[in-house]
């Protein structure tokens, strides 16, 4: 036994730690658009009725998309903004709505985290990219980042309490898989 204690000593790993995440740095010649569902979404929807599974009873939850548009030279954001949303290409405008700035408003005794995750690497937005260059010839879109975000608002007035409670819900991989996507907090 004393053997195999020694053996096996080396598989004795912690686990890492996944929160806090790295800050979103975002390229100062971006737009930012955020798209949500106009419909019910049954993926914020499962994702939440998993946490309340996990033990998070305190925890509310709703999810957009995050796209980011980087740009070269002087760019009009709201007719670049309004000619992207009407070609289709980014949003479908009967089950989606956009904004160009999120929803800061929550309620009192509530804190707010969010969490960003991309696939990588991002292959949406390189080939919506080539679509937006190609087809729509808007060759000052330079880049094009899709990626979800995550609002998880904790019920508590503590910033330790939701730091540990978003600790241990960053351990749970249900938001993202760290071999396969990166997240960042906003």
């Amino acid at each position: 036994k004393s053997m195999a204690k020694k053996r096996n000593a080396h598989l004795s790993v912690s686990a890492p730690e996944f929160w806090p995440l790295p800050k979103l740095q975002k390229n100062k010649k971006a737009i930012s658009l955020f798209v949500s569902l106009i419909i019910t979404d049954n993926e914020a929807d499962t994702h939440e009725l998993t946490l309340r599974k996990l033990g998070f009873e305190n925890v509310a939850l709703m999810r957009s998309t995050l796209i980011e548009i980087d740009y070269t030279g002087r760019v009009d954001i709201q007719k670049t903004v309004k000619k992207l949303v009407a070609s289709g290409v980014l949003i479908n405008t009967n089950k989606e709505r956009f904004a160009l700035e999120e929803k800061k408003n929550t309620s009192e005794g509530v804190v707010r985290r969010q969490i960003i995750t991309r696939e990588k690497p991002d292959f949406l937005g390189q080939s919506k990219l080539a679509i937006i260059r190609e087809r729509l010839k808007m060759t000052e879109i330079t880049g094009l980042k899709f990626g979800t975000l995550w609002t998880i608002d904790i019920n508590t007035k503590s910033e330790r309490v939701a730091d540990e409670t978003m600790k241990h819900i960053a351990g749970t991989h249900l938001f993202f898989n760290p071999h396969r996507q990166e997240a960042f907090s906003l």
